[in-house]
């Protein structure tokens, strides 16, 4: 009841207006009432800019990782290890087990990166380490000596090999 009789007080109070007075409060409440649109419209562009954005940005990401992936295919296609290849590298461990007599095998271990790489730990005098060397790589040809790294810590006749052999393409 109070709120009708708010109402129409405003309502007569509006119409004794002076035509500017009422020109100016037509102009606010069209202004108001374009202001919610309005800002409707910004936010909801303001959004669209940012699902662009993400949209290109996803984009971006999407092609870096199908390119980083073509590029690991093609490296895994040519670096795959092949039949005659792991039939190479089991022969390889084979004789390292077998012709290690005057040395002892520590460790011995494959990796994969970039090719096969097979590194050994051993222990031995310095003439049975240097014929294991020379015999291995002359047996395989396809190994090549990537390091070598020879210890001896005291006067005793042991001495210790770290060697990393490298398996090249056939």
């Amino acid at each position: 009841m109070v709120k009708q009789v708010w109402i129409k007080q405003l309502w007569h109070r509006c119409i004794q207006a002076s035509v500017l007075k009422q020109n100016t409060g037509l102009l606010i409440l069209a202004l108001f009432g374009l202001f919610l649109p309005l800002n409707r419209l910004y936010s909801s562009w303001e959004q669209l800019i940012r699902l662009e954005n993400n949209i290109n940005e996803q984009q971006r990401q999407t092609i870096y990782q199908q390119r980083l992936l073509q590029s690991l295919e093609k490296k895994a296609k040519n670096d795959l290890l092949t039949p005659q290849s792991a039939a190479l590298l089991s022969q390889i461990n084979q004789y390292v087990q077998s012709s290690s007599v005057n040395v002892k095998i520590q460790n011995s271990q494959w990796h994969f990166s970039s090719s096969a790489v097979l590194q050994l730990r051993m222990e031995g005098d310095f003439l049975s380490l240097n014929q294991f060397i020379t015999d291995i790589l002359q047996k395989f040809e396809i190994l090549r000596l990537s390091s070598l790294k020879l210890f001896k810590p005291d006067e005793n006749l042991a001495a210790y090999l770290t060697l990393r052999l490298q398996l090249t393409k056939e």
